[in-house]
């Protein structure tokens, strides 16, 4: 009968990493409240301070706002992602500035913080980024991100822990090749066979494939450099905090602050960023998180580099390895005299 240790040892990894992830996602999104949610104000100094206290008395630190002299400088703030939401008042009505592609919760949190009664006259609401027809919940960019993530991380793994002999060069070699297929097919299905992303399709490929490649790259450089415990770094910083900082549907402005201050700097929040800006806000604001992609590829390259000439296990096993290089020798000289 074979024995049960390495079945027991594989469920408890499985095991251990579902807790994780059932953990920080339920502690991301059980109870999502906005925190200084960046809202602009087109009035007077004295409206937009009375509204400010009023905002703060009925929900401190929800909203952050910030006075502009003009709807029109509003509305071009929105749509460089630099606000997420406008309140214009006039003589006899307010008009709220949305874009509902930046998250149905934004624009519902933005609607219950300025109604009639609050406001004491008539409020209107226009989108000025508004959903396509064929993604009325917003989750299109979401999960095209995610669903290029996670193959991604898995490849990284299998590139590690797998194919164990494969030079680092054609480790990383075959990760880029994965993205750019993996980016290819995501994008296809997304923008053309359902049509719930718009944008350019060569333009979501391009996007798809840095995003995976910083995903596989970072998972292979850290697997590499430290072993089964880099690959557990991986996955933690990508997969189990990395998507419930991304915001997922409903904003970074929705989730804990331990999560808001990962959301600039791992891939997942940024290539969400990057993706909903590329196809609803006409790239703005995109820029800065393509450089970021960028730098963790390259972080990952550099990583698996250094793992070449110094690795922990390595480090921690170093009789092993010797013992297998001594092992190889003898093997060697008696197919040469064979």
């Amino acid at each position: 009968m074979p024995s049960l240790k390495p079945m027991l040892r594989h469920a408890t990894v499985v095991l251990v990493v579902g807790v994780a992830l059932a953990a920080s996602f339920v502690g991301a999104f059980h109870d999502p409240r906005p925190h200084r949610m960046p809202v602009g104000v087109v009035a007077p100094a004295v409206q937009v301070a009375r509204l400010d206290a009023g905002v703060t008395a009925h929900a401190p630190g929800a909203l952050s706002l910030r006075p502009y002299p003009s709807a029109a400088a509003a509305a071009t703030a929105i749509k460089h992602r630099a606000i997420d939401g406008a309140v214009v008042l006039g003589p006899a009505r307010a008009r709220l500035l949305v874009a509902s592609a930046a998250g149905e919760q934004t624009v519902a949190t933005i609607q219950r913080a300025f109604t009639p009664a609050s406001m004491r006259m008539p409020v209107v609401t226009e989108d000025l980024a508004p959903l396509p027809a064929s993604d009325r919940a917003g989750l299109a960019p979401f999960f095209f991100v995610l669903t290029l993530l996670i193959p991604s991380v898995l490849i990284g793994v299998a590139l590690t822990v797998v194919v164990k002999d494969m030079p680092v060069h054609d480790r990383l070699v075959g990760a880029a090749m994965f993205a750019v297929a993996l980016a290819v097919i995501d994008a296809l299905l997304s923008n053309v066979a359902y049509g719930a992303l718009g944008g350019g399709y060569l333009q979501l490929v391009g996007l798809g494939s840095l995003i995976s490649f910083a995903a596989s790259s970072v998972t292979v450089g850290l697997g590499r450099l430290l072993g089964p415990l880099g690959v557990a770094l991986a996955v933690l910083g990508l997969l189990i905090v990395g998507v419930p900082a991304s915001g997922a549907a409903v904003g970074p402005a929705f989730i804990p602050g331990f999560y808001a201050a990962l959301h600039p700097i791992l891939p997942m929040g940024q290539g969400l960023d990057a993706v909903r800006n590329a196809v609803y806000f006409s790239g703005h604001a995109t820029a800065d998180k393509l450089w970021l992609l960028g730098g963790w590829a390259l972080l990952g390259i550099v990583l698996a580099t250094i793992g070449t000439r110094w690795s922990l296990p390595e480090l921690l096993h170093p009789r092993r390895q010797a013992t297998a290089s001594a092992t190889s020798e003898p093997d060697a000289a008696n197919m040469s005299v064979a």
